[in-house]
């Protein structure tokens, strides 16, 4: 038995075969899932209609492989009427303005800008903002200036621990488009 082809074009006629009603499309370098789908939360649509999913993955053979895997996980859950928005875009409106989905979406762009091997880009990313400020975030509490200076409230006035923690939360604070004005000296 032959390996299975890992192109957009096999991988969309063997969810055609399957009837998943779903197919892949590859939407610049990344791909994308598109079917009849249920509305979104925040949509004023009562009725499915045709939906792009996107994945977030290369349309590479690994990234292939993963967008028909699940295309026939959601497939099924389409199936079954169990598909829910919020396990496939977690950062839908309810839990868009968390500090957990802000710093996701934050270390995405940073990463986008890096270069070297990834474990590298996870170690710089690990100690030049994890460590240093992002860890102290609450995940699930909504980002705000408020919140942020509670936060850098936790070190002592004018030390480089709070300085340091100061520039990294600014710089989420702007990416976030929050106002903030947190201060090494306070």
């Amino acid at each position: 038995m032959g390996r299975k082809a890992l192109t957009v074009e096999a991988a969309n006629q063997r969810l055609d075969a399957a009837q998943m009603g779903l197919r892949l499309y590859q939407r610049g370098e990344k791909l994308s899932l598109r079917g009849t789908l249920p509305p979104r939360p925040d949509s004023k649509e009562t009725r499915p209609k045709q939906q792009f999913i996107t994945l977030g993955v290369y349309a590479n053979p690994a990234g292939i492989e993963y967008a028909e895997a699940e295309a026939f996980r959601l497939g099924a859950l389409l199936a079954q009427k169990r598909f829910d928005w919020r396990e496939v875009e977690p950062d839908t409106k309810e839990n868009s303005e968390t500090c957990q989905a802000w710093i996701n979406r934050f270390q995405q762009d940073w990463q986008k800008q890096q270069e070297g091997d990834e474990d590298a880009i996870a170690l710089r990313w690990r100690e030049q903002f994890w460590y240093p400020a992002f860890k102290w975030l609450p995940p699930t509490a909504k980002l705000t200036p408020l919140l942020l200076d509670d936060v850098v409230d936790r070190w002592k006035p004018n030390s480089r621990s709070r300085q340091v923690a100061c520039q990294k939360l600014q710089r989420l604070a702007d990416f976030a488009g929050i106002e903030s004005k947190s201060s090494p000296s306070k």
